[in-house]
């Protein structure tokens, strides 16, 4: 699993260098809204190689994405994933984009027609399944609108794939935008199955305003009418929302958040804080713990990595009180992304043990 982290994030980000290398000139040149369009390319190039390490890294995460008739699925999986990291190195670089936007846009399109459709159809009462069908189509839209209006290239622009682009993006805006405010408890951005985080301040709020703006963008880009500087601002927020952190930056505030008013919990908050001496557990002991937590019903444990100097008496006598958990990693001192990656993947690996897998055994 840290693989597959460190592989999707080394991607990204060296894409992501080579992008904005290559296209200096042109975002110092821009002004204003421009500046930002200008930014669109190294950034659509990261995201997509970042896509396609996924694949690579973590194949297993995404083999069983294809469909049981197809032959080879390994195959098929390893090609997708090489097919959108030269397709994000060929968008940053601004080399040879029509004819990869092109056929990346097909290759998605035939994820939505041949896995996420049927999938819709078998389960049309899951929302997330068609949010997801939704978003593929607006991936795969935004490539053909890209390849249709490129103009680094010899060769006349394609209106109709244009047109396209623009209808799917707009669809999937006013798609987004309904499910936000009719579902608000869920991570504004792609409305998927991921509760909002309840440390974070009016929730509604948030969805509610997030769904607004894609309403009118979505709008805006149906009509053609402002369309280009409405999907821009629909872009930023969505990089915005993206940005977001999920992390308190001092324990002050993290005990706030545990010691806050019942009735402002949505639920009860079982804590983990990882000190040097706490508990030094197996993986299979910590999954053992896990699944005696969720057999006894918790709904939501907060874990939280400790300051260099240790958790202060206060933080400790809180934990004791709601019956927590002092983890240890072990002695050594490690930075806290490195910490998070660490403690990811053990959260990941307790799962598979508690769920049969064979990820923790190796074979």
């Amino acid at each position: 699993m840290m693989a597959v982290v460190l592989g999707l994030g080394l991607a990204g980000l060296v894409v992501l260098a080579i992008g904005v290398a290559m296209n200096w000139a042109r975002i110092c040149a821009a002004r204003g809204l421009g500046r930002l369009l200008a930014l669109g390319r190294p950034l659509e190039g990261a995201a997509l190689a970042a896509f396609g390490a996924e694949h690579l890294f973590g194949v297993q995460l995404v083999i069983g994405a294809v469909p049981r008739w197809m032959p080879w699925p390994l195959f098929w999986a390893y090609l997708v994933g090489v097919a959108l990291v030269a397709t994000g190195l060929s968008v940053a670089c601004g080399r040879l984009v029509r004819w990869s936007a092109t056929m990346a846009g097909g290759m998605v399109l035939l994820f939505v027609a041949m896995v996420h459709l049927p999938n819709a159809f078998a389960a049309p009462g899951d929302r997330v399944i068609w949010t997801v069908a939704m978003r593929d189509l607006a991936f795969a839209g935004g490539l053909w609108a890209l390849a249709g209006s490129w103009v680094g290239e010899p060769g006349r622009s394609r209106p109709r794939m244009v047109l396209f682009g623009r209808v799917t993006v707009a669809a999937a805006a006013l798609f987004f935008g309904i499910e936000h405010i009719l579902r608000p408890a869920f991570t504004p951005g792609i409305p998927l199955g991921k509760v909002t985080p309840a440390f974070m301040p009016w929730p509604h709020v948030w969805a509610a305003g997030t769904g607004l703006l894609l309403l009118a963008c979505g709008a805006a880009m149906l009509v053609n009418r402002y369309a280009r500087t409405a999907a821009a601002f629909a872009g930023l927020w969505e990089i915005v929302l993206t940005l977001q952190t999920e992390a308190f930056q001092t324990e002050a505030a993290l005990l706030a958040w545990l010691t806050r008013p019942a009735h402002l919990a949505r639920t009860a908050i079982l804590p983990v804080l990882l000190d040097s001496r706490g508990r030094a557990l197996t993986s299979t002991e910590f999954a053992t713990w896990l699944g005696a937590r969720r057999d006894q019903g918790t709904q939501h444990i907060a874990f939280a990595i400790g300051p260099s100097d240790g958790w202060s008496p206060a933080a400790l006598d809180h934990l004791r009180s709601r019956s927590g958990l002092l983890l240890s990693f072990g002695p050594i001192t490690m930075a806290h992304e490195l910490a998070r990656l660490v403690l990811a993947e053990q959260i990941y690996r307790a799962c598979t043990i508690l769920a049969g897998h064979p990820y923790h055994t190796g074979h």
